[in-house]
């Protein structure tokens, strides 16, 4: 009896337990007529909202583990990352330049209604100057920084803006503000105990 694995279950059938799909190069459908039926039975309304409700659960219980899945994921594959939004936009010039001018608009709409020049400077004279992030000394080199982004619904006000060194406000970019705080605090975890694992040794 001639079989066939099933590419949804991994299990090898029979291959009566496979429909017809035209497209498919053998002409057999890949997956066997049971999952083929569960597939379609988890596309209804009910399944989908019962599989929405799941997720959101699943989410606010686990919401430090996904951050942490996140964060170790994007570290190992930061250099490709860069790498391809660099080759991208060195293929695509035209696409960036209105990217940028969109973000710069929308920026510049969002921060119309803030504070005004002049208090942003009463503001800067009365800063000490370390990073709200990291704690480093950058009153040679500063950036200012918008605690809750602007992208994420921040507001261009005073009670927003924090100083940050470069580093630390590129790094957070328009990530959110505590997700970023778990992130450095997680790093600065780990540096410690590497140091105290090479002062042991």
């Amino acid at each position: 009896m001639t079989t066939k694995i099933c590419t949804k279950c991994r299990i090898s059938k029979p291959i009566q337990m496979f429909g017809k799909k035209r497209s498919a190069k053998s002409g057999i459908h890949p997956w066997c007529r049971p999952c083929n039926v569960e597939a379609a039975r988890l596309k209804t309304p009910e399944a989908k909202a019962k599989k929405a409700s799941y997720d959101r659960r699943y989410v606010a219980e686990n919401r430090d583990r996904i951050q942490l899945r996140e964060q170790d994921s994007y570290a190992r594959k930061r250099s490709v990352r860069i790498a391809q939004v660099a080759d991208w936009a060195k293929r695509n010039p035209a696409a960036r330049r209105a990217i940028i001018r969109n973000y710069k608009a929308r920026r510049r709409s969002q921060t119309e209604g803030g504070c005004t020049a002049a208090q942003l400077r009463e503001w800067l004279e009365i800063q000490t100057f370390t990073c709200v992030w990291c704690a480093a000394d950058c009153s040679d080199d500063y950036h200012v920084d918008h605690v809750v982004p602007l992208a994420r619904g921040g507001e261009h006000a005073l009670y927003n803006l924090a100083i940050a060194c470069p580093v630390c406000n590129q790094r957070k970019s328009v990530k959110d503000p505590m997700r970023f705080a778990l992130e450095l605090q997680h790093e600065r975890a780990v540096r410690s105990f590497l140091i105290g694992v090479a002062l042991a040794a």
